[in-house]
């Protein structure tokens, strides 16, 4: 589950349905379906960068159980890449299709910020934010984008909303 990056999405999932339940609003099922998509191909597209090259613990068959999944990606990288392609096209069309303002428009910033955070981690480490943690950046866009959509329905009570965010950012940077 977690070599193929499934286990984010469904975590995601699990989470963005106990914001939206505690706001008191209804996620749209395309919604629900464009966010899975979209944390799987971060996940994937991290992992296959991720395995490039071999890391430094490659000890025994398939090196540590963290490093399992690099692995996997190294050797399955042009089938995982094609995969993630089509699902990167279905998701585009689906999210610009199906998907009203209300949630692209805040969701524009976020991933400007993910774009920022694979740069730093993939194009040289310690040239973009040096100071900040790898796990407080990880943990505060994966929150971002799991309560953006529930956030984006509560207008004005919005601000209330965000430090449930805030707390949540927390608890992933832990994980």
């Amino acid at each position: 589950w977690n070599i193929l990056s499934l286990d984010a999405p469904m975590v995601a999932i699990a989470w963005a349905l106990v914001f939206a339940k505690s706001a008191g609003v209804e996620l749209p099922r395309v919604e629900i379906v464009v966010l899975a998509c979209v944390v799987w191909l971060i996940y994937t597209v991290d992992r296959l960068l991720d395995g490039r090259w071999p890391t430094r613990d490659d000890s025994g068959a398939f090196g540590s159980p963290l490093r399992q999944r690099h692995f996997f990606h190294r050797i399955h990288g042009r089938a995982i890449a094609w995969v993630a392609a089509g699902v990167a096209a279905f998701t585009a069309i689906l999210a610009f299709a199906q998907i009203g303002e209300q949630v692209l428009k805040p969701a524009v910033p976020v991933g400007l910020i993910l774009v920022l955070y694979m740069a730093w981690v993939h194009l040289g480490r310690g040239r973009i934010l040096a100071r900040l943690p790898k796990e407080i950046a990880v943990g505060g866009i994966f929150a971002a984008g799991v309560v953006l959509p529930a956030w984006s329905r509560l207008g004005a009570r919005g601000w209330e909303f965000l430090v449930l965010a805030a707390l949540f950012a927390a608890v992933c940077a832990l994980n």
